[in-house]
C-alpha cells in the first residue's frame, strides 16, 4: 500500500491511514510513521505538533483532552522526567500556542450554551496578573503534578456534596427516574484554584478566531508545500517498506 503523506492542503497529513480500520484508533502515527522520515528535523517535529493540537478541532470548543495524542499513551518515557522528551516538547508548544492567543483554556460550561463560544471571563487567559504565570500554573498542574487529562472518574472520582468531600465508599448521591447520580467534583462545576478537582470532564479547550486564520492560512499551506512530493509504501503489517519522493526544504 502507497500513501501520499498529504493529499490536500485543508487535510492533514497520512490521512490514507483512516481509511484503514484496525488502525483507526490506536495507532500512533507520530512515532510509526512520522518519526521515521528520512532526515527528519527538529523543527519539522515542533510544526508537526501545531498541526496535531490545531487539527484537532472538530469545533471552536473541545473537551481539554482531545488534543493529547495517542503517543502520550503509549510513549515509556515518565512526563515527569527532568530530560526533554517528546511529551515534554508538545506541552510546550501548547503553551506558546497558548501564549500566542491561538487557543485558551476553560473551566466548565453548560452543555447547552453555544458551542462556538470561547471568550469567557473565567478563562485560564485572565485567571492570574498575566498569561505566563496562568500557563506554568495550568502546565504544573494539569499535565505534571496532578495530571489531570488522565483522570479516571472509577479510580480517581472525588465525590464532593455542598462543598465537603466523601470517599467512594460512602458518596452522595441523587436519584432521577429511579436512577442514581453520584456527585462527582471531576464532572461538576470547579475553578482554578482547585487542580485536584480538574478533570477532562469540567476543562475545556477554545480555538480563537486568531488561531483558524494561522491553521488554515499559515500552518496548513506550508505543510503542504513541504510534503506533497513525499509518498511512503507500508506492507501488510503496517511497517515502512520505502519513502518516495521528498521534503521540500
Amino acid at each position: 500500500m502507497i500513501g501520499k503523506v498529504i493529499e490536500k492542503v485543508e487535510y492533514g497529513l497520512f490521512t490514507f491511514i483512516y481509511d484503514i480500520y484496525e488502525l483507526q484508533y490506536e495507532y500512533d502515527e507520530f512515532s510509526n510513521l512520522f518519526l521515521k522520515i528520512p532526515n527528519i528535523m527538529k523543527v519539522d517535529i515542533l510544526e508537526y505538533f501545531e498541526h496535531l493540537i490545531l487539527g484537532s478541532f472538530f469545533s471552536n470548543k473541545i473537551d481539554s483532552n482531545d488534543i493529547i495524542p495517542e503517543f502520550f499513551y503509549q510513549s515509556k518515557d515518565n512526563i515527569d522526567s527532568a530530560k526533554a522528551t517528546f511529551q515534554s516538547e508538545y506541552i510546550d508548544v501548547i503553551g506558546q500556542l497558548f501564549l500566542a492567543g491561538y487557543i485558551d483554556y476553560g473551566i466548565f460550561y453548560s452543555r447547552n450554551e453555544n458551542k462556538n463560544r470561547v471568550d469567557y471571563a473565567t478563562n485560564l487567559s485572565h485567571y492570574k496578573e498575566d498569561k505566563y504565570r496562568a500557563w506554568i500554573y495550568f502546565r504544573d498542574n494539569y499535565f505534571y503534578k496532578e495530571k489531570a487529562y488522565i483522570r479516571d472518574l472509577d479510580k480517581d472520582d472525588i465525590p464532593v456534596y455542598k462543598g465537603k468531600e466523601y470517599s467512594m465508599l460512602d458518596r452522595p448521591y441523587k436519584v432521577i427516574d429511579g436512577e442514581k447520580y453520584f456527585y462527582s467534583a471531576l464532572t461538576g462545576k470547579t475553578t482554578w484554584d482547585k487542580p485536584r478537582h480538574w478533570s477532562s470532564y469540567n476543562t475545556w479547550i477554545g480555538i480563537s478566531k486568531k488561531g483558524i486564520e494561522y491553521y488554515e492560512k499559515d500552518l496548513q499551506p506550508r505543510l503542504y508545500k513541504k510534503y506533497k512530493d513525499l509518498s511512503v509504501e507500508l506492507d501488510d503489517n503496517y511497517n515502512i517498506i520505502r519513502w518516495i519522493g521528498h521534503i521540500n526544504r
